[in-house]
């Protein structure tokens, strides 16, 4: 597309000009702030699975509600700990490089921020705030009562559901056409016939 061109035009065009090493510059840096990101949010995701099964455990058993994500959560942490520790490492450069820092807080700070925005969100439009998460599904879901949960409206058509008794008021059977002498009839239930053998 024309924006993905023109990124890439520019990332090339800065590059040549700062004399940078893609390698490097490119390739370390922007993976490792990548990855971290990543695991990062994988970390974020086992915590709310806890705080999710605890407002709403269901009959989901014990080890799958809290164990397993307290598991998740412990291994996690030890290496977002790891990460972050050894985060010059990862990045190719030295221990007293800015990156060393700004990557950690730039992270701490989209946190933050996100947390703020969800609040704001929370307290001055909770339909949007309740729809958070939902996907593609949001468009559709009813929010019941204002600032409650969502949720989403039954499927149209459920499997097995269907039968001929369930379905017959929707189509009514409609009555047999005279037919002309030469051509088959068709009767009300789709039986096809002659003429004069019809009539028999």
């Amino acid at each position: 597309s024309l924006v993905q061109s023109t990124l890439a035009l520019t990332v090339i065009v800065v590059y040549a000009v700062a004399g940078w090493n893609p390698t490097v510059t490119m390739f370390y840096w922007l993976g490792t702030t990548g990855g971290l990101g990543v695991l990062l949010l994988i970390a974020a995701t086992s915590i709310a699975v806890i705080a999710f099964f605890a407002h709403h455990p269901g009959r989901e058993p014990l080890w799958r509600r809290l164990l397993v994500p307290l598991l998740a959560t412990a291994a996690l942490g030890v290496v977002v700990v790891l990460a972050v520790r050894n985060i010059a490492t990862l990045l190719g450069v030295t221990g007293d490089h800015p990156l060393t820092w700004i990557v950690p807080t730039g992270y701490l700070v989209a946190a933050l921020l996100g947390a703020a925005w969800g609040l704001v969100l929370k307290t001055s439009q909770p339909e949007v705030y309740a729809r958070i998460g939902l996907g593609a599904k949001a468009a559709v879901a009813t929010i019941s009562p204002p600032g409650g949960p969502a949720t989403l409206p039954p499927p149209r058509h459920s499997s097995g559901s269907s039968t001929p008794s369930a379905t017959r008021g929707a189509y009514p059977e409609q009555p047999a056409r005279p037919a002309h002498p030469d051509q088959p009839a068709r009767s009300a239930n789709g039986a096809r016939g002659f003429g004069a053998e019809a009539d028999r």
